[in-house]
């Protein structure tokens, strides 16, 4: 019901190779969903009761305000908005005790869930601010939910925060930040290896019981194909090569975007994980019209919705696509824009081949 013997095997051999557990991952540490947002609704029908609260770090991924709601019926309670370019820095743990202790019903606020590395942002939690994270859990006996879906699509300068796992946040010392049994991981194959159709997730938890509740709150079952197809990628010897290429894709052509705002003069956030990235294409004017001009252009961009900190004229871009279509939508928005120097900015030698790490 949770999985099969094989994939649950495979499964538990990825996170112990790539998400470096303090506490090695076994099969019984894990269940499968439909994909991570039913891991995550069936998490909180195990650990919720109706009309209970979560707590989530503002801004966060707008896909939770449903699956919060779908089933288990759960309230958000959001910290106050930082600043977008520093929403992950040490301020934000100050951000949520004060939104947890101003909450009419602080009893009621079963978890706090973290996304790392995070979306929007495009960034990774420091491992400072995490373990200030995973203590406040522990001193208030919440729960600690942490979504990994981007654990592997990173792509990280000397300057930024690497990815750390709460897996590898968690032991069985005396001196543990938390207890082991209130760290949950959620992880899906949709982001790292774009196969949001094969509908794969999965839980991670030292906590049998909440494991067993959320699996037996799950109603859609992951079908047999994908989990052939997912048991064999996980272990084959191959898979630490198209780790390493699927980073060195994303890489490059974050690179090839980034210098083409850059030639153009866009003000642009950067981002070191995930594949979406924030850049004002419409100065200060409506995004919204400028998204319809390149829609007419053969090119979709997100409105900013609100923007960066409340300004216009931001749209988010994703960039993880074949290179030569990179570039063609490149070529398209500098025409649809009339931005100056278009052909410089798809034309450019890039560096592509900047060195990664093979894993072990």
């Amino acid at each position: 019901m949770g999985g099969t013997a094989p994939l649950l095997s495979a499964l538990s051999f990825f996170f112990n190779t790539y998400f470096y557990p303090s506490i090695p991952i076994s099969p019984a540490h894990i269940t499968t969903f439909a994909g991570a947002s039913t891991t995550l609704d069936a998490l909180l029908y195990a650990i919720c009761d109706e009309g209970d609260s979560i707590l989530i770090p503002s801004p966060f991924w707008g896909g939770y305000q449903a699956f919060t709601k779908f089933r288990a019926n759960v309230n958000i309670v959001t910290t106050a908005a930082l600043p977008f370019r520093t929403a992950l820095s040490e301020d934000i743990v100050a951000a949520v005790k004060d939104a947890y202790s101003k909450s009419p019903e602080s009893a009621r606020i079963k978890a706090l869930l973290v996304t790392n590395p995070h979306n929007p942002r495009g960034k990774c939690y420091s491992p400072s601010v995490l373990r200030n994270l995973i203590s406040f859990c522990q001193e208030k006996s919440i729960h600690y939910i942490s979504d990994e879906v981007y654990a592997l699509s990173t792509f990280p300068s000397e300057r930024d925060e690497k990815f750390e796992s709460a897996l590898s946040l968690v032991d069985d010392t005396a001196e543990a930040l938390i207890e082991k049994e209130r760290v949950h991981v959620i992880y899906s194959m949709s982001k790292d290896f774009g196969m949001p159709g094969l509908r794969l997730g999965c839980l991670v938890s030292h906590n049998r019981p909440v494991v067993e509740g959320a699996m037996l709150a799950n109603y859609l079952q992951t079908s047999n194909l994908p989990s052939l197809f997912i048991t064999a990628l996980l272990t084959s010897p191959s898979l630490p090569s198209i780790i390493l290429s699927l980073k060195t894709q994303l890489r490059n052509n974050y690179n090839i975007l980034t210098k083409a705002l850059d030639v153009w003069g866009i003000e642009h956030i950067p981002i070191s994980a995930g594949f979406h990235l924030v850049a004002k294409l419409a100065g200060n004017t409506n995004e919204g019209e400028v998204a319809k001009k390149l829609a007419a252009a053969g090119v979709m961009v997100v409105p900013g919705k609100g923007g960066v900190d409340a300004e216009s004229g931001w749209v988010r871009i994703s960039f993880s696509i074949p290179e030569a279509r990179l570039r063609d939508g490149i070529e398209r928005i500098g025409m649809a824009l009339d931005l100056k120097n278009g052909k410089e900015a798809v034309s450019f030698s890039s560096n592509s081949h900047e060195s990664l790490t093979p894993f072990a």
